[in-house]
């Protein structure tokens, strides 16, 4: 899905920083707006332990300045 102004995707994999940094480098590049101002966020158990690394690598290779969202174990 190619648009300006937003894009999704599910992770369905663990903790691989180099597949979420590409996974996130792929998303950034489905959007054509030249900047990301916001970015949600919804993390499952399985990445709690990692979730401030999996959060700054969308932070930097996603280019999103802002990430708000949720933690569910459900």
């Amino acid at each position: 899905m190619e648009n300006q102004f937003a894009t999704a995707a599910h992770w369905q994999g663990g903790y691989d920083e180099s597949g979420l940094k590409a996974w996130a480098e792929n998303l950034r590049n489905q959007l054509t707006a030249s900047q990301v101002s916001l970015g949600l966020v919804f993390m499952t158990p399985a990445l709690f332990a990692h979730a401030s690394q999996v959060l700054e690598i969308l932070r930097v290779h996603g280019q999103v300045p802002l990430l708000i969202g949720c933690s569910s174990q459900s």
